[in-house]
């Protein structure tokens, strides 16, 4: 719906610049995609602005900014993707499709603690030889370690590593279709955003943009803030996402959201 209202909103138009200011907590990855398709086909240039938070989706629209402006407090976040989950009593609650590749890390980091520690074991306190005791320390982390990896469910890590690849390849398309970069760089930079994070809510800030290399990303000038400072009192409250579109230069009228 979103995407059609925006592209009726351009019509056939052919803008020189064009000012967007964006405010999402995420949404549907394809959708994001596609808005940013069509804003780079009508705008030459693209400004987009935010004044609180574009997370997840919202953030694969920023990296099709050729400048990204924000404020101390604005906030972009992972690609990671979320998906529904069941709970108790037929509710559904959404989790990040990364949550299961960050369980098996764990999983694979402490087996290889223990396995170190057992064999260690082994050797200085049973006086074993070092083959023996690798031997004996692989046996002992197999039985305690292999049930908990008999509860991985092979499909839904499967499943997640399909939405994580949809995110990160959306991701690398945008950086170097739209945006000229190097295939390499983009790949490196769209798999960072989905897999360097702990957490789907990690706030990607303005300093953080700048360590990972995203120079689009610019600081508000003091007069923009007393613009955005206004439209981020509508967007305080509100539960929809909102992006609002204008010709040239920020408005100096806050929009009505929608």
């Amino acid at each position: 719906h979103c995407v059609l209202r925006i592209q009726q909103e351009l019509g056939e138009e052919k803008i020189p610049e064009l000012d967007v200011i964006l405010q999402t907590g995420g949404g549907s990855i394809e959708a994001a995609y596609l808005i940013t398709k069509v804003l780079r086909k009508h705008a030459t240039k693209i400004n987009v602005i935010v004044p609180l938070y574009a997370k997840s989706a919202g953030t694969l629209i920023c990296l099709g900014a050729d400048q990204l402006l924000l404020s101390d407090i604005s906030e972009l976040g992972p690609l990671d993707p979320q998906m529904p989950e069941s709970q108790e009593g037929d509710t559904y609650t959404h989790k990040s499709a990364l949550n299961g590749f960050k369980a098996l890390d764990q999983l694979q980091r402490k087996s290889l603690e223990h396995l170190d520690l057992c064999a260690r074991y082994f050797m200085r306190d049973m006086g074993l030889r070092t083959a023996d005791s690798i031997k004996y320390a692989i046996d002992f982390v197999g039985v305690t370690c292999g049930q908990l990896y008999a509860k991985i469910n092979p499909k839904e890590i499967g499943e997640y590593a399909r939405e994580l690849e949809v995110g990160e390849r959306y991701a690398a398309s945008v950086l170097h279709d739209y945006m000229g970069w190097d295939e390499a760089k983009a790949a490196a930079f769209a798999r960072a955003l989905v897999y360097s994070y702990p957490s789907h809510g990690f706030v990607i800030d303005l300093a953080e943009l700048g360590r990972i290399g995203f120079e689009s990303a610019k600081e508000l000038k003091p007069d923009e803030i007393a613009i955005t400072d206004q439209i981020r009192k509508l967007f305080i409250g509100q539960e929809s996402s909102i992006i609002k579109m204008f010709k040239a230069e920020i408005n100096t009228t806050p929009p009505t959201s929608s």
